[in-house]
């Protein structure tokens, strides 16, 4: 929604990429969910209805995006007549994807990162951690292609030292 930080940046860069990149994507509405799938649901539904013309979705959370497969069965729509894309690996976002519902998602590999944490932490303990208070961790697309989804690859995480 509108007052969690991450999201709207999300959303403005993703509205000033387009507009520089592909001027004539039109965006038609930002609907906030907030991370609620019975309200994603119903805005979902309502969307398509509003916007016949409109060919793709972009969750920018994944609970939402788990409403997805039965809002747009609701709304009249088939596996691929929408592109959805979405963010979050979660076990429904990767049926959906399995089931044609959902085109892709990205996975934030954060969610995968416990073992550089623990590697963090058990250096810390040993007073041999290193003074870095961030690293920055990868996103990696998932589509059909890509299930069954082992999680990130070593490549998304950053490295100690």
């Amino acid at each position: 929604n509108e007052s969690v930080p991450n999201q709207v940046v999300i959303r403005d860069a993703f509205e000033a990429f387009a507009a520089k990149n592909f001027p004539d994507m039109e965006i038609l509405s930002f609907q906030p969910t907030n991370a609620d799938p019975a309200e994603a649901a119903t805005k979902i539904t309502a969307a398509v209805a509003a916007y016949p013309e409109a060919t793709a979705f972009w969750h920018i959370e994944g609970a939402g995006l788990s409403a997805a497969p039965s809002a747009l069965e609701q709304a009249g729509l088939a596996p691929g007549d929408m592109f959805v894309l979405g963010v979050d690996a979660t076990p429904e976002t990767l049926a959906a994807i399995e089931d044609g519902w959902v085109t892709s998602t990205l996975a934030q590999c954060f969610f995968w990162a416990t073992p550089f944490a623990a590697q963090l932490a058990l250096d810390a303990l040993a007073g041999t951690g290193p003074t870095q208070q961030s690293w920055n961790v990868g996103v990696v697309p998932v589509g059909k292609a890509d299930l069954p989804f082992k999680g990130c690859p070593d490549s998304a995480y950053p490295s100690i030292g």
